[in-house]
């Protein structure tokens, strides 16, 4: 998040570096976002959402294309950013929406897949390659035992298995299914077979 006025705007970014850059001697050093004519150089991509939640950008995910996906929290949308071979960025344009808070994101390149959570839904997706969202598992209100979603955060896939961390929190949102932080601290699994 670089700046936020909840309820009216969020603005949010990716920050690009070089590895060359990266120096544990003598730290990289980012200077702070100051507007949309005063910002650090190394700013990549900026986003512009409805402040209803001053969290913005929210998970990122990299196809084996070099194409980055970005997840926008508060309106539950994912954008897609086309990279060129030397590393500019070509064009940013929405690529999948209709989840309310979208959350940690994973690209798959064995089944071509994006894997996403929504934090507020009890919910973890997967989006094709054109988009097209399909919802994997969902629950209501739940502590995460039997296997059940609680407050999703991260899905990873290894081989035929989406593990989803359970992120447990709870923000005073009326759309928000989970309503209070509880034991036990679970990870849930969703086979894709």
């Amino acid at each position: 998040m670089l700046a936020t006025e909840k309820g009216s705007s969020t603005t949010s970014g990716v920050y690009k570096v070089s590895l060359e850059e990266l120096d544990p001697k003598n730290p990289l050093q980012i200077a702070a976002y100051k507007g949309k004519d005063n910002f650090d150089a190394h700013l990549f991509e900026v986003f512009y959402s409805d402040g209803s939640l001053g969290f913005g950008a929210n998970g990122l995910a990299v196809d084996e294309l070099g194409n980055l996906y970005t997840g926008i929290m508060e309106e539950g949308t994912v954008y897609k950013t086309t990279i060129s071979k030397n590393g500019t960025k070509q064009s940013t344009t929405l690529f999948s929406e209709g989840l309310i808070a979208s959350d940690g994101i994973q690209w798959s390149e064995d089944s071509q897949t994006l894997y996403i959570t929504d934090l507020f839904d009890n919910a973890a997706y997967s989006i094709d390659v054109n988009g097209k969202t399909t919802l994997l598992t969902k629950n209501k209100d739940s502590d995460g035992t039997n296997n059940e979603l609680d407050g999703p955060g991260e899905a990873i896939v290894r081989g035929n298995t989406v593990y989803i961390t359970n992120f447990d929190a709870v923000f005073d949102a009326p759309n928000m299914a989970n309503t209070q932080a509880d034991a036990p601290f679970t990870i849930s699994t969703v086979s894709l077979k």
